[in-house]
């Protein structure tokens, strides 16, 4: 009788109690709105620490409407700076939560300790996150400092995270699935504001300040941003998720036909977008799907990459000599062509990779973290701009920074391959396929547009696809696409 006595009694007391606490919490508060969220997030990270499978998915729920809530607070009440950073800090406040409570259970709970791959990649992040927390100093403000250090380091933590918590296909291909399922609504938002524009609360938002859209308001066709921050992380994350939906099997061996209408729907916001290195991303991880099948094309695919890259950086002065000629071949009458085939953006690029070649101030050891502060601040002038990633890279960590970040890429992208070559026919190889494809875009659009891993939600969406990634290639099973049943114990990762 005394379960019954709790479930009728005890518990709609208990319920009426904390209703009643949080009615006065919300009655109280300036901003309704933000109490709200700063109650469900409490709960919610909760969850995430006792459940961080579950975590994983609160936080990119949160990585993909957070900027959304933050714009719903004008609805409510006066916005403050403090609203702001309540709505965006349920993405990161979720991830650590959900990290901390894989750690507890993995290692103090069950006493099971890392793999040789997940620690070599624990500390690789690590390593990464200590090196951007000293940069971060630098960045002007304990809140810059904090967002800086955010968006360059945290979320990479995702891939050994994934390893960790997702080892059978099953669970990689629900968690692509998932991602995939909760972008659809971000890819039709961001169409309708193509088509319709901005909502009023939306302009209401942009006029408050707290965001450097702003300038978004003076455009006669505004680009969309759905419910991201920005039109660029809007553009890449929509790039990604449909190299992800088009080469990667995400039910079942094979794909399926609605796999490939949700490729459709996200290259439809990719181009909704605006964002011309997010369609990069496309052109360079659809050569790179067709490439990385034989080990011939893909050195000549590398090659070919090499030389482009080269030839960008040695004919800088020339090709801005004719860039206004190359500017008249385009077609520029209406507003969206103009938007479209602008490129006097390009040319930015073009001083970056000039800068690179023979500005000086760019030739350190160490790097010259001033002429990115000051460019980024809007006190440098157009010869120390760095827009593309290794000019970026080469500003703040110098010679060693730019070998050091050449190196890792080599060795990954030689592990990556290597492992992805001696995989049989099935799931395994073509989602390893599909997935370095989209990675290596994300990169090679970086280098020459400005790189994409300090965007949120693209670290989010790219540090994942990286952790499955290293989960299908270090996953040693003899039956590499076998299921296990619902509930099933997955087996480790190992590198043997």
């Amino acid at each position: 009788m005394e379960p019954r006595i709790g479930v009728k009694y005890v518990v709609p007391i208990l319920g009426c109690a904390v209703a009643l606490f949080l009615g006065r919490f919300l009655a109280g508060a300036a901003n309704p709105w933000t109490a709200l969220i700063l109650g469900v997030e409490a709960i919610l990270l909760l969850f995430a620490f006792i459940n961080p499978r579950l975590g994983v998915y609160l936080c990119l729920a949160a990585c993909a409407y957070s900027d959304l809530s933050k714009r719903l607070t004008i609805l409510f009440g006066p916005v403050e700076g403090i609203d702001v950073v309540i709505s965006l800090a349920a993405a990161p406040s979720l991830f650590v939560a959900t990290l901390a409570g894989t750690f507890f259970l993995q290692i103090a709970y069950v006493r099971k300790g890392l793999t040789k791959a997940q620690l070599i990649m624990f500390v690789t992040c690590a390593v990464i996150a200590a090196l951007n927390l000293i940069r971060s100093k630098d960045s002007g403000g304990v809140a810059a400092s904090a967002q800086v250090f955010i968006g360059s380091s945290l979320y990479y933590f995702f891939i050994p995270l994934v390893s960790m918590l997702f080892r059978e296909r099953e669970d990689l291909q629900r968690l692509l699935r998932f991602s995939a399922y909760l972008f659809a609504p971000v890819a039709i938002y961001g169409i309708w504001q193509t088509i319709f524009g901005f909502l009023p609360f939306e302009r209401k938002y942009l006029e408050t300040g707290f965001t450097m859209m702003i300038g978004e308001l003076a455009d006669a066709h505004p680009r969309p941003f759905s419910t991201l921050a920005s039109p660029h992380p809007f553009g890449v994350c929509m790039a990604i998720l449909a190299c992800v939906c088009a080469f990667v099997p995400m039910q079942g061996t094979t794909k399926r036909w609605w796999e490939y209408a949700l490729a459709i729907l996200f290259v439809a916001g990719c181009i909704a977008s605006f964002a011309r290195a997010a369609w990069f991303i496309l052109i360079f991880a659809f050569v790179g799907w067709v490439c990385y099948r034989q080990k011939v094309t893909s050195l000549l695919y590398y090659g070919a990459l090499t030389a482009l890259f080269v030839l960008l950086f040695a004919n800088a002065d020339f090709m801005m000599d004719h860039l206004e000629t190359a500017q008249d071949l385009l077609p520029t009458t209406t507003a969206r062509e103009k938007e479209a085939f602008n490129l006097g953006t390009f040319g930015t690029r073009l001083w970056s990779f000039r800068n690179a070649v023979k500005n000086p101030a760019f030739h350190t050891w160490f790097g010259n973290p001033q002429i990115m502060k000051d460019f980024q601040s809007g006190e440098g002038n157009i010869e120390e701009a760095a827009h593309d990633q290794l000019t970026q890279i080469l500003a703040a960590y110098g010679f060693v920074g730019v070998l050091a970040f050449v190196s890792i890429l080599v060795g990954m992208l030689w592990t990556v391959h290597s492992r992805t070559f001696r995989l049989r026919q099935g799931f395994r190889r073509r989602a390893a396929i599909g997935l370095v494809s989209t990675l290596a875009g994300v990169i090679w659009s970086g280098m020459v547009f400005g790189q994409h891993l300090n965007v949120f939600p693209v670290n989010a969406l790219f540090s994942m696809a990286v952790g499955i990634l290293f989960v299908l290639i270090l996953n040693n099973e003899t039956q590499p696409d076998k299921t296990s049943p619902r509930g099933a114990t997955a087996s480790p990762v190992t590198t043997s």
